[in-house]
């Protein structure tokens, strides 16, 4: 394990010195995010100027559920957005050939590689946000409550995200040419973009079971605004936990029915 951290550190720094090469691009990167940020933040601004509640969450609850989408989201684009968005094209042109004749784990190399460290300042924007929204809430809310936010809500989110698109990625592999597959991925990720009670029953169910985009925003919000769901965590980590072994197992596969680019 020590070697891995050492090689992330590496990688870290590789992408933190590439990404100050290009400063302007740090600034168009800031700014592109805030303006999807406020077209985000706005329909449920819209919606609830409108009506006080929908199935239970007024807008201190939206904004609060929109702001950990902001998180997760600045999380993810800095950990492996670029990382997943150059896997297709890197299977095509050879790349996975030479990652495969290197001493590491080749699912980490590939999806770790490369940092969008730009996204640093987004998240603490985001972050900024969500601690705003949270002083406005009505109630209280408990340091544990935080707590159980940071070491579980967001770890279980961003792990959800990654086992989706390691599974997606390996059609990727098996089949070369398949970049549109990720447009299968947003189209479920979207479902996550809204909180769950707003579903129907069988959807709801959907989103936090077979496709548990739920545990990405929605139940991390109501680690915050509410009581705290216990089978629900439990559940999500659950269910988090045999995702990602099941992504491994197919990334693994995928390896095994890999036909090398130059052959």
């Amino acid at each position: 394990m020590g070697r891995y951290f050492s090689l992330y550190a590496s990688f870290f720094r590789a992408s933190l010195m590439a990404d100050l090469e290009y400063r302007l691009n740090i600034v168009t990167k800031i700014f592109t995010d805030i303006l999807w940020y406020l077209a985000q933040a706005s329909v449920f601004e819209v919606l609830f100027h409108h009506v006080p509640q929908i199935s239970g969450w007024d807008i201190h609850s939206a904004r609060v559920f929109m702001a950990i989408i902001f998180v997760v989201d600045a999380m993810w684009m800095i950990l492996f957005q670029e990382n997943f968005e150059r896997l297709s094209w890197k299977v095509k042109q050879g790349e996975l050939d030479l990652v495969l004749a290197k001493p590491v784990d080749a699912q980490f190399f590939l999806t770790l590689q490369k940092q969008n460290t730009s996204y640093v300042i987004n998240t603490l924007l985001a972050a900024t946000y969500l601690t705003w929204t949270i002083n406005q809430l009505p109630q209280s809310v408990a340091a544990w409550k935080i707590a159980l936010f940071i070491t579980v809500g967001i770890p279980v989110g961003l792990l959800v995200s990654y086992s989706f698109r390691i599974m997606f990625s390996t059609l990727s592999i098996v089949y070369t040419n398949a970049e549109s597959i990720n447009y299968v991925w947003y189209q479920i990720y979207r479902l996550g973009m809204r909180p769950d009670p707003f579903y129907p029953k069988w959807l709801r169910i959907l989103v936090l079971t077979l496709l548990p985009v739920g545990f990405v925003a929605s139940v991390p919000a109501r680690m915050i605004i509410g009581d705290v769901e216990w089978w629900l965590i439990v559940g999500g980590i659950i269910i988090t936990a045999l995702l990602f072994v099941f992504s491994r197992y197919l990334w693994k596969l995928s390896l095994r029915h890999y036909a090398s680019a130059s052959s």
